[in-house]
């Protein structure tokens, strides 16, 4: 669906060079594709929906990226660029699939104040543009062995697991506890017999813990596997939880945690330090962290020098 077009559509497409006499057209069509892209994403709606400030604001960066893509499109680097009528079929296809149907995608250029053939126009450069700077990235630095091992020496946290804990819980439900005595006497229950296998020292083995989650967690879930949670990273469970099952040492079960679910044990059953990956299992990651790093630096420089030379 992405890739292709209505015969009907393809047919209204204009995109020959416009005539001096519509130069002015030309001109607001250009500026009426860049007011719809700049609206679409960074306000996500249409243009008769923004504030004064939002116009104001949405106005000055259009005029700024067709001054940016007018330098790109007249310099060296574009010549030779061709972008075939299929191209541009190919791109409003795309756009056109975002909507339910063919009415709805006209009806949104309508209300940005786009015709069918302002949008072929604008897509026509805004394709030359991507092409003209994919050929400037290609041009970029190369990366050597020896800037992959510093980066990897200069960022240990960026190639680094981070700590991980595998973990049981135990959960007795408010609802259960609220509903009769009996709830309560549950509850104590396993208390009492949680509290009689820590004993003095405050551990406890994985097997008991398992047993005491398979009889009283009402997590059926995870009840059935003995509460198991699996290995968890930091951020993963809900906030009051992970703060606890990480302030916990291995073999350690917590004090009891109330959420809105209930109340429960957590058990940290074994921990799994930070540790820095080997540099052969992560230098394809970095070099092609780095190749990324070089393509959008060499990018910006080149940008950067046209508006130095007037190109």
């Amino acid at each position: 669906m992405c890739n292709r077009i209505d015969n009907d559509m393809a047919l209204e497409l204009n995109l020959s060079t416009p005539s001096s006499d519509h130069s002015q057209e030309a001109d607001d069509d250009l500026f009426s594709y860049h007011m719809h892209r700049v609206v679409t994403a960074r306000f996500g709606c249409h243009l008769e929906e923004l504030s004064g400030r939002q116009l104001s604001e949405a106005a000055r960066q259009a005029e700024l990226n067709i001054d940016l893509e007018n330098q790109v499109l007249a310099s060296p680097a574009a010549l030779g660029v061709v972008i075939l009528p299929r191209h541009v079929s190919l791109a409003i296809a795309d756009l056109n699939a975002c909507y339910p149907d063919r009415d709805a995608f006209m009806t949104a250029l309508g209300r940005d104040g786009l015709t069918i053939d302002a949008l072929a126009s604008g897509l026509r450069r805004q394709l030359v543009y991507d092409v003209v700077l994919e050929r400037v990235a290609a041009d970029h630095a190369p990366v050597e062995a020896a800037d992959e091992w510093a980066e990897y020496q200069a960022h240990p946290e960026r190639y680094s697991d981070p700590e991980r804990r595998l973990a049981r819980h135990l959960l007795v439900t408010s609802r259960v506890l609220e509903s009769s005595p009996a709830g309560a006497e549950k509850s104590s229950t396993w208390l009492a017999e949680l509290a009689a296998a820590l004993g003095e020292a405050g551990r406890i083995e994985s097997q008991q813990f398992d047993d005491l989650a398979r009889r009283y967690s009402d997590d059926r879930a995870t009840a059935v596997a003995g509460g198991l949670l699996g290995v968890v990273d930091r951020g993963r469970l809900p906030p009051e939880l992970d703060l606890v099952l990480f302030s916990l040492r291995e073999g350690v079960v917590s004090q009891p945690v109330i959420t809105a679910r209930g109340t429960h044990l957590l058990y940290c059953e074994r921990v799994y330090p930070a540790c820095l990956r080997a540099f052969s299992e992560v230098r394809a990651a970095i070099r092609n962290r780095l190749i990324e790093q070089r393509r959008c630096e060499h990018v910006q420089r080149w940008l950067a020098s046209l508006t130095t030379t007037g190109h």
